[in-house]
């Protein structure tokens, strides 16, 4: 009788810590099943409605920093999207809005530029230790991340309904030397990206080539660059 009891109350005891772990699992699900379901329930055009993420200022500072570099890949890496690019840029506009390169109707440019994003997407399962996406100076000013980037819709949300940038091309007629955006590059094979979240010229770049890529060092001489290499800044609406 006894060797019954204790039995029983071990069937009890587990039985309680089962569903304690049960609630606890579910507790700790709901937040991240919450976030699932808003970024599932999106409106025609396919972006998202509600997101109750706020990110923190250096959080945005490097979002427009990955940002700025992965506009500087796709351009380099895809002949296709720099010539929906170039063609953008024809007449007297130096701006395009990010949300126009971006539009979600599967342009050259935005499905190169979702594929590099995907690259350094922190949901990507990377072989062996993550790397940065570019080298850096010694000793560099700011702190890089690029942890920022998450799942695409998530980051579509943010462009299109938070962040009022453009894409800046201050010496663009530099293209217009070259009869394609390619044969720019063939020729100078460089691009120098900018990004600035205040009304200065920039607040810091990267200078990428086919190759490589480097921050911009603390002599950068802005004006003289202009004649010489295609500038991209990205940068808060102007309008």
């Amino acid at each position: 009788m006894r060797y019954l009891q204790i039995m029983c109350f071990s069937v009890l005891l587990a039985c309680m810590s089962c569903n304690e772990e049960t609630e606890n699992i579910h507790l700790s699900n709901t937040v991240e099943n919450d976030i699932v379901n808003i970024i599932a329930s999106k409106n025609t055009s396919g972006i998202v409605t509600n997101i109750p993420i706020v990110l923190q200022p250096q959080e945005v500072h490097n979002m427009m920093y990955m940002t700025s570099f992965l506009i500087g890949r796709t351009l380099i890496e895809n002949e296709d999207a720099r010539e929906y690019f170039y063609r953008l840029y024809t007449g007297k506009s130096l701006k395009v809005s990010l949300r126009t390169l971006l539009e979600n109707n599967r342009n050259a440019f935005e499905i190169a530029f979702k594929q590099q994003y995907g690259n350094y997407n922190r949901g990507t399962d990377p072989e062996g230790e993550p790397t940065h996406p570019i080298s850096s100076p010694e000793p560099d000013p700011l702190e890089r991340g690029y942890d920022v980037l998450n799942d695409y819709s998530l980051y579509y949300y943010y462009i299109h309904n938070s962040y009022d940038w453009e894409v800046y091309i201050p010496n663009k007629l530099i293209l217009y030397n070259y009869s394609s955006f390619t044969n720019y590059l063939n020729d100078k094979d460089r691009i120098i990206n900018l990004w600035t979240l205040s009304t200065n010229l920039y607040d810091d770049g990267v200078s990428l080539t086919s190759s490589n890529g480097v921050f911009i060092p603390s002599n950068f001489n802005y004006l003289q660059e202009l004649t010489t290499s295609l500038i991209l800044t990205l940068r808060n609406s102007t309008d």
